[in-house]
């Protein structure tokens, strides 16, 4: 778990810092959206 809080705190960092990076849209939930869906998936599979 603690590498999937390390990687959303990253695609924040990435999103801020370094736009160019990532398809973070303003407004929107994007990265925990993701990060959900991924750790769901992972449980389920």
């Amino acid at each position: 778990i603690s590498t999937t809080i390390e990687g959303a705190h990253h695609q924040r960092y990435f999103s801020e810092h370094l736009p160019a990076l990532t398809d973070v849209v303003d407004g929107k939930n994007n990265i925990v959206r993701f990060y959900t869906q991924m750790v769901h998936k992972a449980i389920t599979a």
